[in-house]
């Protein structure tokens, strides 16, 4: 069973189980690594070939099996998204859910009534100025967003050619 992993750029570490040394864990670290990869392990159990594949053809099994388990997994990115807040005169929220509804920066992700309206919005943290910008020109009126909380969330990740 040969493997390698990567946590982060500095916890990286591969073995190659007794085949010979840099033709198992090495070049499937490599594969994890070109793939930008991180808080990811690779294991790969060979049952036959040895001495008969050569170590050239180690390397090639071995870097062929993880590279063919990486693109039928998939790859994702992870991004930072938040959660802001925006609060208006509660006589005012329809008309500010109306103008909101018609761009594509961000999501409404709730809305809580009381003496005002809170508005939540859920979008990608670093678009909060951008979209910021977007409110203050389609409201007329500077407008501000309070970040209430933040993630990390998988999207799937477009291969670059």
């Amino acid at each position: 069973n040969c493997s390698a992993y990567i946590i982060d750029e500095l916890a990286q570490r591969s073995s190659d189980d007794g085949e010979p040394s840099g033709t198992a864990g090495l070049p499937m670290l490599e594969v994890l690594r070109k793939n930008q990869l991180s808080g990811v392990a690779a294991v790969v159990t060979r049952y036959f070939g040895g001495i008969k594949l050569g170590a050239g053809g180690l390397v090639r099994a071995y870097t062929g099996s993880v590279s063919k388990a990486v693109q039928s997994c998939g790859l994702a990115r992870k991004l930072l998204m938040g959660t802001f807040a925006l609060t208006a005169d509660a006589a005012d929220a329809g008309k500010l859910l109306n103008i909101i509804y018609q761009q594509q920066f961000f999501t409404v992700a709730s809305v809580e009534y009381g003496q005002q309206a809170r508005i939540l919005l859920y979008m990608k943290q670093e678009q909060q100025d951008e979209a910021e910008r977007w409110l203050t020109e389609a409201l007329n009126m500077t407008t501000q967003l309070e970040q209430v909380g933040s993630e990390y969330v998988e999207v799937p990740a477009e291969r670059e050619k």
